[in-house]
C-alpha cells in the first residue's frame, strides 16, 4: 500500500514536470505561429505558403491535449474516460497533422498551384502520422478500461 502511495506521487511530480516543460513549448510554438502570421499580414504571403501551415494548428491542439493530460495526471488522476478521451484527442491531432503533411498539403498544391509532387515523402511526419494512430488506440483503451472498471465497480 505505501510503496502505491510513493509511486502514485512520484508520478504526480514527474507529470507535473512534465506539464511545465509541454505548456513552456507550447506556448512557444504558439508564439512562432504567431510572429509567422504577423508576417504573412504585414509582408507579402501567398496560399501555397499558409496551406504548408496547416498542420502547425492541429500540432497545436495535439500539445494542449498532452498539457491536459499530464495536469490531470499531476493531479492524481485515476486513468478514467477523460484521460482516455484526451489520449486519443491527442493522437488524431497527430495523426491528422501528419496527413496534412503527407498527402493533402501535398495533392492541394498540385491541383491548385500546379506545382509539387503528389506526395511528400517526409519521414517524421510519416513517424508521426503512425504514432498518432498508437496514441489514438492506447486512448481507446484506456477509455474501455475505465469503462469496464465503472460497470464492474457497480456489481460491487
Amino acid at each position: 500500500m505505501e510503496n502505491s502511495k510513493r509511486s502514485r506521487d512520484q508520478l504526480a511530480r514527474r507529470a507535473s514536470q512534465f506539464f511545465l516543460i509541454t505548456a513552456t513549448l507550447t506556448v512557444l510554438y504558439v508564439m512562432a505561429h504567431v510572429f509567422e502570421l504577423i508576417g504573412f499580414i504585414g509582408g507579402t504571403w501567398d496560399a501555397e505558403t499558409l496551406l504548408s501551415r496547416l498542420p502547425g494548428l492541429f500540432y497545436i491542439y495535439a500539445l494542449v491535449c498532452l498539457c491536459l493530460i499530464f495536469r490531470r495526471l499531476a493531479r492524481k488522476a485515476e486513468f478514467d474516460i477523460a484521460l482516455g478521451g484526451l489520449l486519443r484527442n491527442f493522437g488524431l491531432a497527430v495523426s491528422a497533422g501528419g496527413l496534412l503533411t503527407v498527402f493533402v498539403n501535398p495533392i492541394l498544391g498540385r491541383l491548385l498551384f500546379s506545382r509539387g509532387a503528389f506526395l511528400n515523402f517526409d519521414r517524421s511526419a510519416m513517424l508521426l502520422m503512425v504514432a498518432g494512430f498508437i496514441f489514438t488506440m492506447i486512448g481507446l483503451l484506456i477509455r474501455d478500461y475505465a469503462d469496464v472498471k465503472k460497470e464492474l465497480g457497480e456489481f460491487v
